[in-house]
C-alpha cells in the first residue's frame, strides 16, 4: 500500500490524500515540522512547531495550531482552504506567484 506521508520526529510531509489528524505522539514531536505539498488533502486537524504550505491546492477540514510560525508559498492558480480556524504562534507569512490565487479560512 502507498503511504500517504513521509514522517519521522523532525518532520511531517504530506502530498496527497491523509485521513486523520498531524499530531505529535512523543514529547520530541512538540517540535516537528509539518510541511504539506499540492494535492494535499487533511481530513483532521494539525499541531506541529511551524507549518510549510507550498504548491497549488491545499485543503485542511479541521483546526490549524503552528506553535511558532506558518508560511504558505502559492504558485499559479492556487488553492488553499482552511476549512477551520487557524492560528500561528509567532508569524503568518504568505508569497504568491499567481494573479488568481486564493487562501480562504473559514474560522469558528
Amino acid at each position: 500500500m502507498e503511504r500517504d506521508r513521509i514522517s519521522d520526529d523532525v518532520r511531517y510531509v504530506v502530498n496527497k490524500r491523509h485521513i486523520g489528524s498531524i499530531f505529535p505522539t512523543k514529547k520530541i514531536e512538540l517540535n516537528r515540522d509539518v510541511f504539506l505539498h499540492d494535492g494535499a488533502e487533511i481530513n483532521g486537524a494539525i499541531y506541529g512547531h511551524s507549518l510549510y504550505v507550498t504548491g497549488g491546492t491545499v485543503t485542511v477540514f479541521r483546526s490549524v495550531f503552528a506553535n511558532h510560525s506558518l508560511k504558505i508559498a502559492m504558485e499559479e492558480d492556487g488553492r488553499i482552504d482552511f476549512k477551520s480556524s487557524v492560528n500561528a504562534g509567532k508569524s503568518l507569512f504568505t508569497e504568491s506567484y499567481g494573479k488568481d490565487n486564493y487562501i480562504r479560512v473559514r474560522g469558528d
